[in-house]
């Protein structure tokens, strides 16, 4: 009986475990990896030099130009943090400021906003975003649609990166 106590605290130990670590921050992929899945989901990606400050950086649409989504693997995690955290403030800027309109979260490693913007120096109309980090790197996908078509798009290619 003894050992069946241990084998089941076991079990239960490993299982919260887990549990904790699927709580943290996103997985991290390549650029190679990012590259070949926007592909094979029928995107145009082309690699972006122009990004100051990271190693390795893509831009890539579906072929309707509806969804953009960008890859980006700074040089350090905190550069890749601060990006973050600025994209996040400007959204929470806008909406103290009534420049926004919607909703937006923010957990470990990712943000996502759905709303409309208005009278804001960055952004004008719809927007549907959704901005993942893990170590350096840093995902962004966007829409300037929040039709439910085209959030299901953005979020099929989410789902297909692994988030």
């Amino acid at each position: 009986m003894k050992t069946v106590k241990k084998l089941v605290a076991t079990v239960l130990v490993l299982t919260m475990a887990l549990s904790l670590a699927a709580c943290g921050e996103p997985k991290k992929i390549s650029g190679v990896q990012f590259k070949q899945i926007l592909e094979k989901n029928e995107y145009m990606c082309e690699q972006d030099n122009d990004e100051t400050g990271t190693e390795v950086s893509y831009v890539a649409m579906d072929s309707d130009f509806d969804v953009v989504v960008m890859y980006d693997l700074y040089r350090s995690k905190s550069d890749a943090k601060e990006f973050y955290d600025a994209a996040y403030d400007t959204f929470k800027d806008a909406k103290d400021a009534g420049e926004f309109t919607g909703s937006f979260t923010k957990t470990t490693g990712k943000f996502s906003a759905k709303g409309t913007f208005k009278n804001n120096s960055k952004f004008d109309g719809d927007m549907y975003m959704v901005i993942i980090k893990s170590d350096a790197m840093v995902i962004v996908v966007m829409t300037q649609d929040i039709g439910e078509d085209t959030v299901k798009k953005a979020d099929t290619i989410l789902k297909e990166l692994g988030y």
